[in-house]
C-alpha cells in the first residue's frame, strides 16, 4: 500500500471485522455500529493533511516499520502491547464503552492509561487514569446535520417504544467490584428494560425492538410479555424511532459522564427522549430537551404524566431539542469537533519529530 511514511497512525479497536482497513469503509463499519462512523470520517480529515491511518494487521505486516508511527487505541486490546512492542507510539486511548461491558479496562485503567499521552474517557473514570496522561472527557461523536430534524406530526405518532438489546448482567462479583472501585452510586440498568415490558406489556401501547428479545425472559410471564410487545430487530433506528411521541434511552449503565448515542438518537428522530444513565446529564443535555425518569417514582406516575402531555406541551420539548442541536452545547458532541480535536493532536505530536 502507499502511505505517508513519515506520519502513520495505527488505530487499535479490537473489532476483528473492521481489520484490513475496513474500518475506515463507511458500508463496513456502519453495519457494526453506526457510532463507528465518526472513524471514517476522522480517516479523511486526518489524509487531507498527510497522515496516513491503518488498521493493526496492516501495520504489523509492513515489512519496515515507518520511522514515526502513532496509536490510538480504543479501549486495550490483546494487540496493543504487541502494537507497542512493534514501534506504534501511544499516543491516544479511548473508551466509549460501558463499565459493565469493559470491566477489564475500567478496573485497571490507571495501568492501562499511564502507557498514553492522552486519555478521552467519561468524567466518572477521570480521578482513576494514572497521572502519567492527560484526561480529555469523552463526547460520544456523532454524526448529524440539525437541518434533517423534520418531526412527524403529534397526530401520526404512536405513543412509546424501546430500542435495546436483551442483555442482563448477573455476575455478582464484577458489580461489587465496580462498586468498590467507582463507588455505589455505579449501577447496571439492563434489568430496567424488562421491568419496563412487564409494565407496559398489558396496555399494549408499547413497541420493542431490538436484539435477543426472542430468546425469551427469565419467567414464563416475562417471556409471554415480551411476545405482546416485541416487533423485532431494526435496521435502522431514526425510521422507527420518528413513528413515536417518546422513547425510553437506557444507557447500559448509570455512570458519570457516559452519555451516549442512544438520547440523541431520539432527538435526531423526533421523540421525545425518556432518559436513565449518566447522573451528571444535565450538564451535557438541557433538562428541557427531555424527560428524565429519576423524575418519578414509578413507571405508573411516569405513564401518568406522558400521556397527560397535550400537543403544545410535546411541540415545547422538540423544540428545545432542536435549539439544542443547533447549540455550540451540542457540538461538542459532533463528530466534526471529534475529529479537530485528535488531528490537533497528531499535527502537534508529529511537528515535535
Amino acid at each position: 500500500m502507499q502511505y505517508n511514511q513519515e506520519k502513520v497512525v495505527v488505530l487499535d479497536w479490537g473489532i476483528p471485522q473492521l481489520l484490513q482497513n475496513k474500518i475506515f469503509d463507511p458500508k463496513v463499519a456502519g453495519k457494526i455500529s453506526h457510532t463507528i462512523l465518526p472513524i471514517c470520517f476522522l480517516q479523511q480529515q486526518a489524509l487531507q493533511q498527510g497522515i496516513t491511518m491503518m488498521t493493526p494487521d496492516v501495520f504489523l505486516s509492513l515489512p519496515k516499520k515507518p520511522q514515526v508511527s502513532l496509536l490510538i487505541s480504543s479501549l486495550y486490546s490483546k494487540e496493543t502491547p504487541r502494537l507497542i512492542a512493534q514501534g506504534a507510539k501511544p499516543l491516544i486511548l479511548s473508551c466509549q464503552e460501558s463499565p459493565f461491558i469493559a470491566t477489564g479496562f475500567y478496573l485497571n485503567l490507571k495501568k492501562y492509561s499511564a502507557q498514553f499521552k492522552y486519555s478521552f474517557v467519561f468524567s466518572g473514570m477521570k480521578k482513576h487514569l494514572s497521572k502519567k496522561t492527560a484526561y480529555r472527557q469523552m463526547f460520544f461523536p456523532e454524526v448529524y446535520d440539525p437541518a434533517n430534524f423534520k418531526p412527524l406530526p403529534f397526530g401520526q405518532k404512536k405513543y412509546l417504544t424501546m430500542i435495546s438489546g436483551n442483555k442482563r448482567v448477573s455476575n455478582w462479583k464484577k458489580n461489587l467490584l465496580l462498586k468498590l472501585f467507582y463507588g455505589f452510586g455505579v449501577r447496571e440498568i439492563y434489568s430496567l428494560r424488562q421491568e419496563i415490558v412487564n409494565f407496559f406489556a398489558s396496555p399494549g401501547k408499547f413497541d420493542l425492538y431490538g436484539t435477543l428479545w426472542d430468546r425469551g425472559g427469565a419467567t414464563p410471564l416475562e417471556t409471554e410479555n415480551i411476545k405482546k410487545v416485541y416487533r423485532g430487530m431494526v435496521e435502522e433506528k431514526l425510521p422507527v424511532l420518528s413513528q413515536y411521541k417518546f422513547t425510553f434511552c437506557l444507557e447500559n449503565s448509570v455512570f458519570p459522564g457516559y452519555v451516549t448515542e442512544k438520547i440523541f438518537d431520539a432527538m435526531f428522530a423526533g421523540s421525545v427522549p425518556v432518559y436513565l444513565g449518566a447522573p451528571d446529564v444535565l450538564n451535557f443535555i438541557p433538562k428541557n430537551c427531555f424527560i428524565d425518569l429519576r423524575d418519578f417514582k414509578s413507571l405508573k406516575e411516569l405513564d401518568v404524566f406522558l400521556s397527560s402531555l397535550d400537543e403544545a406541551k410535546y411541540m415545547e420539548y422538540l423544540q428545545n431539542s432542536l435549539k439544542f442541536l443547533n447549540s455550540p452545547q451540542f457540538q461538542k458532541f459532533s463528530y466534526e469537533n471529534f475529529n479537530e480535536r485528535v488531528v490537533e493532536i497528531l499535527e502537534q505530536e508529529f511537528t515535535g519529530f
